[in-house]
């Protein structure tokens, strides 16, 4: 690289630091390298939201499914007599 270029430095090990720039990515050593503009990354809070209890978030529609008709249960006669005769 040409003396002046500027590189984005990532981490330093030792006197070597690992820099890219222009698509390239390497070592260089640090005696090499001079500090003239660091960029500090933006800290963004997240947003809380909180909801009432009784909050239920929109659903889409879904159009009802058609059920299918349900056999008819057996029927068992209604014996109106006591409990241990059976019905005639």
């Amino acid at each position: 690289m040409p003396a002046g270029q500027r590189v984005e430095l990532y981490h330093c090990q030792d006197s070597w630091c690992s820099i890219g720039a222009a698509g390239i990515h390497g070592w260089a050593s640090s005696g090499y390298l001079e500090r003239s503009h660091v960029v500090r990354p933006v800290i963004v809070q997240p947003q809380i939201v909180i909801l009432p209890p009784h909050y239920r978030p929109h659903r889409p529609h879904r159009p009802h499914k058609p059920q299918r008709p349900r056999p008819p249960k057996p029927h068992k006669p209604q014996c109106k007599i006591a409990p241990g005769f059976p019905c005639k």
